[in-house]
This record gives C-alpha cells, sequence and structure tokens, in this order.
C-alpha cells in the first residue's frame, strides 16, 4: 500500500484541478485508488492528464501493475503506447484516445468512459495503418469510435454506449441486438451487410457501406446514406426530420415520406429511380442528377420549396402545385408545368420560378400566380413570352419587370434610368442594332482596361432632347458591355469615365488597377 499510496501523491503533486479532497462521508469505499476526487459533478469533463502523469499511468499499465478498478480523473491521451491490456474496472471521466495502441489486445471487462472511447490506427505517416485488437468487453462510454479494427468481428451484447461510430472495421460481420443509440454512423466495413431488426438510432449515418437494406427504424429523425452500392431496400415508409440519398444505383423505389416534421429531403445521383410516385411531405424536396426520373408526381404533394435539376428524362410533374418555390433546372424534355401554378417566395430571397436550362418549356400554365421572380436563363420561356407578363423576370442577378425584359422598344431601352436593367434590354433586342437604329455617332474611343470603350452621340427622335451622349464601356471582370449616360459636355471618354468615378478634373482620375 505505501508504494501505491507514494505513487498517487506524485500523481497528485503539482497539479491544482487534480489536487485529492478528502472523500464525501457518504461516498461508497473506491475499489482501487482514485486520481479524482470522489466528489466531482456529473457531468464534468476535465481537460486531458498532464505529460507527467501520463507518462507515469504508461508506465503503470505497461508493467501491467495499475490496480482494478483504477479511476482517472481527466482525460488521457494514451497514443501510442504498448501496453497488451487494461486492468478490469478501469474508469476514465473525460475522453480516452488509444490509437495506434497495436500491441493492445485485451480491454478488462467494466471499462467504463464518461466521454469518447477512440480505438484505432496511429496518426502520421509513422503510425501503424490498423488496429489488432479482437474483442471488445461490455463497456459504458459517451461515444465510441472504432477505426481500421481490422480484427474486430463482432461487438458485445449489452453495448452501452449514445453514439457509435464504425470505419473500415472489415471483419465485423454484425452489430448486437438490441441496440439504443442517438447515432450510428458506418463508413466502409465491407463484410458488415445487415443493421438488427429491433436497432433504436435517432441519427443513421452510411457512407461506403456494404449495408444491403435498411430495416423500419424507430425514432429514426435523420438518415444519410451516401455510396452504398450494395443498398437495394429502404422502410416503406420513412418519417425523419432529415433525409439525405446519395448514388445507390441499386435502389429501384424509394419510401413514401409522411412525416409532417419532415424538414429537409434530398435525393442526389439515384440512377436506378425512373418515378417518384408515393407521397413526399417537407419543407425543402432537392431532387438532382437522377438521370432516368421520368416522373415526379406524388399521390400527396407538400412542400414549400421543390428543385429538380440535371433530370435530362423528366416528363411529368404533378398535375398542380401551390408552394413558395419551384426549381426545374436543366430538365431538357421538360415541356409542362403544374396548372394551377402558384408560387409565393418574395423577389428578394430569390427566383420563386427557376426554368434555367429547360429549353422545352414553351408553353405557360393556363392559370398561374407568380408572386416573386422567375428566371427564364436558357428556357423556353426566353425567347416564348407568356400571355400575361404579372411578374418579376431574374436574369444574370438582375431583376426587372417582365414587360421590359421582353421588350424590343429600343428607345425604352434606352430611357431605361438603371444601369443594369438597360443593359440586359440591350443585349435582348442587340446592341449594335439599337445603335444603328438611332443613327448614334462616335465623339471619341480609347482603351481601358475593359478594352475598347467610346464617347457615343444619340439623337432623341423625340426631339426634346437633342443632346444624348453615352460612354460604351466593358468591364474588364465580366465583360459585359454598358452604356452609361453622362452629360452632354463631355468630348472625351476620359472625362466621361473620370465624372462617372466622382472626379471634376480628368487628371485627377488615376485608377491603379481596375477590376
Amino acid at each position: 500500500m505505501g508504494g501505491i499510496g507514494a505513487w498517487l501523491g506524485r500523481l497528485f503533486s503539482g497539479g491544482g484541478n487534480t489536487a485529492p479532497s478528502s472523500p464525501r462521508a457518504d461516498a461508497p469505499a473506491a475499489p482501487s485508488f482514485l486520481l479524482y476526487p470522489a466528489n466531482y459533478e456529473p457531468g464534468y469533463r476535465p481537460p486531458f492528464l498532464p505529460p507527467a502523469k501520463r507518462d507515469l499511468l504508461i508506465k503503470r499499465l505497461l508493467g501491467g501493475r495499475a490496480p482494478t478498478g483504477l479511476k482517472v480523473g481527466q482525460s488521457v491521451d494514451l497514443s501510442p503506447a504498448r501496453m497488451r491490456s487494461l486492468p478490469p474496472g478501469f474508469q476514465v471521466n473525460g475522453d480516452l484516445i488509444l490509437r495506434g495502441c497495436t500491441r493492445l489486445q485485451r480491454i478488462g471487462p467494466g471499462l467504463c468512459v464518461t466521454g469518447s472511447l477512440v480505438l484505432g490506427p496511429g496518426a502520421g505517416k509513422t503510425g501503424d495503418p490498423q488496429c489488432y485488437i479482437k474483442e471488445l468487453p461490455v463497456l459504458e462510454a459517451t461515444k465510441l469510435v472504432l477505426s481500421r479494427c481490422v480484427a474486430l468481428e463482432r461487438l458485445p451484447e449489452g453495448l452501452d454506449v449514445e453514439k457509435l461510430e464504425l470505419t473500415a472495421c472489415h471483419a465485423l460481420r454484425e452489430l448486437p441486438p438490441g441496440l439504443r443509440l442517438k447515432s450510428l454512423t458506418i463508413k466502409g466495413c465491407r463484410n458488415l451487410r445487415h443493421l438488427p431488426p429491433d436497432l433504436v438510432v435517432e441519427h443513421l449515418t452510411l457512407i461506403n457501406a456494404a449495408i444491403e437494406e435498411v430495416p423500419a427504424i424507430a425514432k429514426l429523425s435523420r438518415l444519410k446514406i451516401e455510396n452504398c452500392l450494395r443498398l437495394h431496400s429502404l422502410p416503406d415508409k420513412l418519417e425523419c426530420q432529415y433525409v439525405h440519398l446519395c448514388h445507390l444505383p441499386r435502389l429501384r423505389t424509394l419510401p413514401a415520406f409522411t412525416s409532417k416534421e419532415t424538414r429537409r429531403i434530398e435525393l442526389n445521383s439515384l440512377s436506378g429511380i425512373e418515378d417518384l410516385c408515393r407521397a413526399v411531405c417537407a419543407d425543402d424536396v432537392n431532387v438532382t442528377g437522377c438521370v432516368n426520373l421520368k416522373r415526379f408526381d406524388p399521390v400527396t404533394l407538400k412542400v414549400s420549396s421543390l428543385v429538380l435539376s440535371n433530370c435530362p428524362k423528366l416528363e411529368r410533374l404533378p398535375a398542380r402545385l401551390t408552394a413558395q418555390r419551384l426549381a426545374v433546372r436543366n430538365c431538357e424534355v421538360l415541356n409542362h408545368l403544374p396548372s394551377p401554378l402558384v408560387l409565393s417566395l418574395d423577389s428578394r430571397s430569390g427566383a420563386c420560378l427557376d426554368m434555367s436550362g429547360c429549353g422545352s418549356l414553351i408553353m405557360a400554365p393556363e392559370v398561374y400566380d407568380l408572386q416573386g421572380s422567375v428566371c427564364v436563363t436558357h428556357a423556353g420561356w426566353a425567347s416564348h413570352p407568356p400571355p400575361v407578363l404579372n411578374f418579376a423576370v431574374r436574369h444574370r442577378s438582375v431583376t426587372l419587370p417582365a414587360r421590359d425584359f421582353y421588350s424590343n422598344d429600343p428607345d425604352a431601352a434606352l430611357g431605361q434610368a438603371n444601369a443594369e436593367v438597360r443593359r440586359v434590354m440591350l443585349e435582348r433586342i442587340g446592341l449594335e442594332k439599337v445603335l444603328a437604329g438611332a443613327k448614334s455617332k462616335v465623339l471619341d474611343e480609347d482603351r481601358d482596361a475593359g478594352g475598347l470603350q467610346q464617347l457615343l452621340h444619340i439623337a432623341a427622335r423625340n426631339g426634346s432632347d437633342p443632346q444624348i451622349v453615352y460612354l460604351r464601356c466593358q468591364c474588364p471582370s465580366t465583360a459585359r458591355v454598358y452604356l452609361l449616360r453622362v452629360p452632354p459636355v463631355m468630348r472625351t471618354c476620359r472625362a466621361a469615365a473620370a465624372w462617372l468615378a466622382g472626379f471634376d478634373d480628368p487628371e485627377d482620375y488615376q485608377p491603379l488597377l481596375e477590376t
């Protein structure tokens, strides 16, 4: 006892936050010696054990002389210690990190970690890329992280953890029954094909896993599955707050999403899905890169935002739709929209209807109410205006009334006060066509960072303002061409550019860099 007592004294010496205190009168007798006071508050997470005390602890573990029921009052990183075992009843009030402990073969029963227990390969180029522990005892931890434990074939029944993360544990073939977790993450693990049918978990993440099907899971609120090439089956119904499914080539059918609590559904690169006709209820639905999807016509559809992009075979949408936002991007075959179509997203929050890249979308719905802006870049609507222009158009980040966007009147374009709106109108009509029709005269020209610029005089057609002068210039970063109106007294491009920059004297305008 004297030797161990002296060892404890050395552990406690010099550490203010680990100084010993007298045990409480009602505290149970410790099975061994405490490395921290017995009266810590529940949930207290001390910092990591100082290096000197860590080295002394490792020395005891290496010699096999650590007592049963040893308790450590701070998080401890034993990486990459070469001990072969941990004693029974080992307790850590914090995190226990065991990376690169390649000789570790046995963990004594009764291990309890109030924080995270991490077993895995060493870090850096010199670390061993694998962990060789073969079995785990029944243990308690807030989070259990097992990475590249290539010899681990099973987990113990009665595992008491809140979060479980498994990465590249290729010998692992099954999970124990009765698991109740807050989160389960599986990455790799090529021989783990099935999940327990009685699994209870709130957050489930499967990435590059070999799981073949996901059973109905109680209390599931977040599901994320990516690159699981063997997965072919999901539950008939999902009631999650968040669903993310990406690159699952063997998946042929999707579940019904019926929960009113669902916030977001993301379906990306599901090449096996040809139609989505079951119920979809969510705030946001994003379907991207489903190259074989032909029908998106759920029997029940309740959404705030619906995005369908890069679905080249999409032919059919719901017969009617009421939402805040609809985006159908690069769906080349799609040639009709729902009717009635009611969208209510405010223009300041973006386009309520985005048809970018849908060249076949020419016909407008019979009934539509668009309270926000509409993006028609490379869409059929760009050249085929709908019959009622009671909405705004969003074109290259510029929002303008639909009547101005579809206008072919050069005088209306030249008379537009807003330079960006004027640029869009002139681009659509044709700048050279407008200048030729207006019989413009070049007063001066030179070059700047954007290229050629010209000072142009345009005769007013109504005769009310015969002296109309514009500076034609090009933005050096976007290559967009602008006509900027300047006072008629300007005679040089430099003077006009200086006036636009706020200088009365052109000699004071000396830009160092133009972007």
